[in-house]
């Protein structure tokens, strides 16, 4: 029989990994000239950055056969309910950090601002369609919360603890 184990790791580095990449290729999709026709790629790379950013501080790691691999505990690409599932105090801490942040003084509340990037995935897949408001994100912004959630969960120590053993 085949032993699994499972902890918790806030925030999961594999997780954190894959969202640094997405990060890295929102800003150099960003540092692009205007007109360079980036500006979907940009949008996406950067919204999938913080939805992972937000699912590292809420996984499991799971070890199976000697094989690890992470596993989140809220699924799909709703920024809100990804927020919402992070634990209580690693959200305080979240929220206290974002009140220090540049983006305090527009968004009173990280979910707030997190609330009009929520279904941009939707928004940048049919950009094509007439009531599209694609051309209205404001990409500074988005960068701005895209570094944000980078410099949090870059700021936490790493935390971990055993949830099972199967």
């Amino acid at each position: 029989m085949i032993n699994t184990r499972k902890r918790i790791q806030i925030p999961n580095r594999k997780i954190k990994n894959c969202a640094e990449q997405f990060k890295d290729a929102a800003e150099l999709l960003y540092s692009q000239p205007p007109g360079s026709g980036v500006v979907l790629p940009l949008i996406t790379n950067a919204v999938f950055a913080i939805e992972l950013y937000l699912k590292s501080l809420n996984a499991q790691i799971i070890i199976f056969g000697g094989k690890v691999s992470a596993e989140v505990n809220c699924r799909g690409h709703s920024l809100i309910k990804l927020f919402k599932s992070v634990d209580k105090d690693i959200k305080n801490q979240l929220v206290s950090y974002y009140k220090k942040s540049k983006l305090f003084s527009t968004y009173t509340q990280p979910g707030v601002i997190l609330k009009k990037y929520n279904n941009i995935y939707t928004k940048v897949r049919f950009s094509f369609e007439k009531n599209s408001r694609v051309s209205s994100t404001s990409l500074t912004e988005l960068m701005k919360l895209v570094n944000f959630f980078h410099d949090f969960v870059d700021s936490l120590q790493t935390k971990e603890y055993i949830v099972e053993d199967e």
